[in-house]
């Protein structure tokens, strides 16, 4: 067996990290749930599978995941194959209670190979267990569908309620989860006028370095950061969303990054056309050199 992730889904099936996994719930049913494996970037990822998904071992197929699916089909036109759907806990726990710490940090090393495997552009956390693991940022009704970039993972993530009845009985609940994915279409139609993509392909289409110098977007952060270092960045060129959401974390977190950025802050306005987005990147760089 070569696919990684295929390996991987072996590997939560057999994992006995904590007393949660390995308990049978139902004949032949085990309380350990993987993903629903579909190839896609663009991951929708929940807090833990309930007694539905254990029957079927597969996640969000039950109340929940139903109401996702048409929500999503009805509002942005998209398929449940469209999204690579998980939890950031794979097992069952005891009268679908929510997991406790030592189970998350448990279940941690699976969430960690499978983001580095699948690489996504962009994660949906549903609910506010997956955004705090994802983020480690707190409040979701605050951040609801906003797109922070999750600093462990450097990966844009929108956060959404959880889609169980409990949240969407409420129409008011109802219509901020329709609002939410709303945004998740308008990033998702951002990034696509960025770069070629596609829906149903683990990778994206990325464009060639020539492609990309040839239409002045830089499509790859690698590839701007060296042409940074080396001070020769394109003439007239723009940062797609991806690589500005990167650079905007790498920046946050790598205070020397944001010393050489603000150094060449006037290298880095003279050539860019995209301005605006140079000038926010300066603007996070220089606050978090003078804070």
């Amino acid at each position: 067996m070569s696919d990684p992730l295929k390996i991987l889904r072996e590997k939560c099936l057999a994992c006995r990290a904590c007393s949660l996994g390995g308990r049978e719930i139902s004949p032949k049913c085990f309380s350990n749930v993987f993903s629903n494996m579909s190839p896609s970037r663009i991951m929708a990822i929940g807090q833990n599978p309930g007694s539905e998904e254990v029957k079927k071992g597969e996640p969000f197929v039950g109340a929940s995941g139903r109401f996702f699916n048409e929500a999503a089909k009805g509002i942005i036109g998209m398929e449940r194959s469209s999204f690579y759907i998980s939890n950031v806990l794979r097992c069952f726990t005891p009268g679908n209670r929510q997991p406790t710490r030592q189970e998350l940090d448990a279940c941690r090393p699976i969430l960690d190979e499978e983001i580095s495997i699948i690489k996504p552009t962009l994660i949906i956390a549903l609910g506010s267990v997956a955004f705090e693991r994802l983020t480690g940022m707190h409040g979701i009704m605050k951040h609801h569908g906003e797109t922070v970039v999750s600093p462990r993972y450097l990966v844009p993530v929108i956060a959404l309620l959880h889609p169980s009845p409990y949240n969407t009985n409420n129409p008011t609940n109802r219509e901020m989860f329709h609002d939410g994915l709303r945004k998740v279409g308008d990033f998702l139609r951002q990034a696509k006028r960025m770069k070629s993509f596609s829906q149903t392909g683990r990778e994206w289409e990325l464009k060639s370095e020539k492609m990309s110098r040839d239409r002045k977007t830089y499509l790859n952060v690698d590839v701007f950061l060296e042409d940074m270092s080396r001070g020769k960045m394109m003439d007239g060129f723009f940062l797609s969303e991806e690589v500005f959401q990167l650079l905007s974390a790498k920046i946050q977190l790598d205070r020397e990054l944001a010393k050489q950025i603000t150094d060449m802050a006037v290298v880095l306005l003279l050539k860019a056309d995209g301005k605006r987005e140079v000038e926010d990147l300066l603007a996070i760089a220089e606050s978090f050199v003078n804070g």
